[in-house]
């Protein structure tokens, strides 16, 4: 199982608190299992599970946190794919020859649907028609740059259109209610009469004028038309009412869809942390009358209604406890679908959990990689990708970071030290599918993948010679553990991310000198550049041991590298490179030897 996550809102609270607790909603339903599951029930386990888990979320002190979702499940030659957010996931597949190509591999993008799996354009349209349902600003859909906000536009927002049409197209359109989407002010909805909002209606007409034929103006003079309908209802059937609920709207503006503990509890006149029970019985003698009898003229308005004080309850109620919430400026998200974000989904469910999923089945004899890729790597092409994971084959943790890496710089190129980034993320998974593999009657024979890879033998050796190239780094918390087989300290300012840029370039180096020339010398040149290059740019006392640089034999369990190590190590073929790994001691490019 692989999951990756990706915050949102400049926190990592949600996308840990996912991380953390995934496989404690998913695993158990997949253990339950006596029988394989078919694609459809596999798909229907993944869908509760990420379902429980945002629940779980929305009930934590993350609950105004968010992240996106996306999960690679291999149960045998089957991959299941889901998606919540903006990650994107691709596949990949080596070039059809018969024998081993430097041509690109395939990259095709990952969007849903197959026989059982839900698609991407399917997903779209069910978050149309939520937001539509749920009075959603009018500029959203889900396009890269734009944002949804639980509150309607602010004065200074709106203030800074100069234009008075567009200002005022601006307004309904971000309105989260029926009295903004009128222009009425906080003061001014608490006194409306129907007279007042049949001039809303006329004054907004007027400024508009005719149609300009842009859909946002035939969808916010509907907005508006529709607003005064049911505000003008409300008010004849009840006044009081109407302006009860317009004051929970404007709180709710006010505080940017998130309502303090102490304005909770004011508005229902109990102490803060008062309870459940003593919460809705404030609510049961203020409130139930009044708005309920909102419905015999806008069941629309008394459920916001409804909606919004079960989060007045729910802060109001909850123990006195410091919850993380984002800065008023940062409350906007460019999603549509994501885990958490507590205020964009209660009182209005404005982001959605719609899952984009599809259920891969890999061939027989055949090789593909998998690969997710955050938000923050958006502008990565199809090429790029491409190009990374034929360079980099088997080697998913190389080929992220060179992906990574090359945002970054181009970055680096196009934006100053001030500006703001979004991180960037990348995880990948190949999967060789080979029934060689399984027959092998020599244990010692090199074996071949689809795209032309040798693959360690069925049954591993009891040792191995290696090499191996160390970057020490500062750890990311706490001391550095004791090492005394390092060769030099890491510098101080060395991070893990530093380390292993310097083994890709490195990694690269020595694929570089690898594939040049004759095939019956690569593997000494191999060798011969690995322990120059260790030798050079080691932080392991075996750079200066022998001719090779190397560890000499070790046996599996017992190289005192750890764990990680020894699992790679009996992993690589002869004359093969490891991926770039990480261990207690820093990280690490492995060539085996013999």
């Amino acid at each position: 199982m692989f999951l990756l996550v990706d915050g949102l809102r400049e926190t990592s609270a949600g996308a840990a608190f996912c991380a953390q607790r995934f496989h404690t909603f998913l695993l158990p339903r997949l253990s339950s299992r006596q029988d394989e599951p078919e694609d459809f029930e596999l798909i229907d386990m993944v869908n509760q599970a990420i379902e429980d888990l945002d629940k779980s979320l929305l009930e934590s002190n993350a609950r105004y946190a968010g992240c996106g979702l996306a999960l690679l499940l291999v149960l045998g030659q089957r991959v299941l794919v889901a998606n919540v957010g903006n990650i994107r996931a691709v596949m990949c597949t080596p070039p059809k020859a018969e024998k081993p190509s430097k041509d690109m591999w395939n990259i095709r993008p990952l969007v849903g649907g197959g026989r059982s799996g839900r698609p991407l354009a399917e997903v779209q349209r069910l978050e149309r028609l939520r937001r539509l349902k749920e009075y959603a600003p009018l500029d959203f859909d889900g396009k890269v740059g734009e944002t949804l906000s639980a509150a309607s536009a602010t004065d200074a927002e709106l203030q800074a259109i100069s234009d008075p049409q567009k200002r005022a197209m601006q307004r309904v359109s971000r309105a989260a209610h029926q009295f903004a989407a009128l222009g009425f002010s906080a003061t001014e909805a608490m006194t409306a009469t129907p007279a007042s909002v049949q001039k809303a209606v006329e004054d907004y007409e007027k400024l508009v004028g005719t149609s300009d034929g842009s859909p946002i103006y035939t969808t916010a003079l509907g907005r508006v038309k529709a607003a005064g309908k049911a505000v003008e209802a409300m008010l004849s059937l009840d006044s009081f009412g109407t302006h009860q609920l317009a004051e929970l709207c404007y709180a709710m503006d006010e505080e940017g869809g998130i309502l303090p503990q102490k304005r909770a509890a004011t508005i229902l006149g109990v102490e803060p942390g008062c309870g459940e029970a003593v919460a809705h019985a404030q609510v049961e003698t203020r409130y139930r009358a009044v708005l309920s009898n909102l419905a015999g003229a806008s069941p629309e308005g008394a459920d916001r209604a409804w909606g919004i004080m079960g989060e007045v309850v729910d802060s109001a109620a909850r123990p006195v406890a410091q919850l993380w919430a984002p800065a008023p400026e940062n409350r906007g998200v460019s999603a549509a679908r994501a885990m958490g974000l507590r205020d964009l989904k209660r009182p209005r469910k404005l982001i959605g959990l719609e899952v984009v999923s599809e259920v891969i089945h890999v061939e027989d004899n055949s090789t593909v990689c998998l690969m997710l890729l955050t938000e923050g790597m958006r502008e990565v092409s199809e090429a790029q990708i491409a190009e990374a994971v034929t360079l980099h084959k088997g080697k998913p943790k190389a080929a992220c970071l060179r992906i990574g890496h090359s945002v970054l710089e181009s970055r680096k190129k196009e934006t100053s030290s001030s500006d703001q980034v979004n991180a960037v993320g990348a995880l990948a998974a190949y999967i060789d599918v080979n029934d060689d593999i399984v027959t092998a009657v020599n244990p010692e024979k090199k074996l071949k993948t689809a795209d032309g890879r040798c693959m360690p033998s069925a049954k591993p050796p009891s040792r191995i010679r290696i090499a191996h190239i160390l970057v020490k780094c500062q750890p990311a918390s706490g001391p550095a553990p004791s090492d005394p087989q390092a060769r030099r300290p890491a510098p101080a300012d060395r991070t893990q991310a530093d380390a292993e840029a310097q083994l890709l370039k490195l990694m690269e180096v020595l694929l570089d000198v690898h594939r040049k020339g004759p095939e019956a010398g690569a593997q000494k040149r191999l060798s011969a550049k690995f322990a120059e290059l260790a030798r050079e740019h080691s932080d392991c006392k075996s750079a200066t041991s022998g001719s090779l640089s190397d560890l000499g034999w070790i046996s599996q369990g017992q190289s005192q590298q750890g764990k990680e190590f020894d699992a790679a190590a009996f992993e690589i073929p002869v004359g093969g490179l490891s991926d770039i790994i990480v261990t207690q001691r820093g990280v690490h490019i492995l060539h085996r030897l013999a």
